[in-house]
């Protein structure tokens, strides 16, 4: 092997682990949804396929419906994760955080979480909307010299 090769760096063991934690990861939330899919089906009495089908497919409405609400989802799921990598190899408490955040938001976004699995369980809609503009306050109050220093104009934008 090279001698400049990844692992011989001096960050590349790290980034060894962190692409395992990665894979590992992601396997372990495929088998936990695969397993809360067939469980929910299992105690509604509905076919498990109904989770894994295109939400527009299964009710039998346009390929377009929904479209731009997905593209969003999307969107906000991908830069979070990546933000909250990027966070997470550079040790940097802020991209973290907002990263964590807006992967949340996303998830949210996409599976109607506030709108419609909250409410099943009993939470109302306006207790994750409390929680989220805690996040942004506390974030705000506690990154504000970064938060003036332009950085606002993009998560206005955002």
């Amino acid at each position: 092997m090279p001698e400049n090769s990844a692992p011989n760096t001096k960050h590349g063991g790290e980034w060894t682990i962190a692409w395992r934690l990665v894979v590992l990861a992601a396997a372990a939330i495929n088998v936990a949804m695969l397993l809360a899919a067939l469980f929910v089906a299992q105690i509604r009495g509905l076919d498990a396929w109904i989770f894994y089908r295109d939400p527009s497919a299964a009710a039998g409405v346009g390929f377009y419906t929904g479209w731009i609400s997905s593209l969003g989802a999307s969107l906000w799921i991908g830069s979070g994760a990546a933000t909250l990598f990027a966070g997470l190899l550079t040790r940097r408490w802020d991209c973290t955080f907002l990263g964590g955040l807006t992967l949340l938001l996303g998830l949210d976004d996409l599976l109607l979480i506030h709108e419609d699995v909250l409410p099943i369980v009993g939470i109302p809609e306006i207790v994750p909307m409390i929680a989220y503009a805690g996040a942004g306050l506390f974030w705000f109050f506690r990154l504000r010299r970064k938060t003036f220093d332009g950085t606002i104009i993009f998560v206005a934008a955002g």
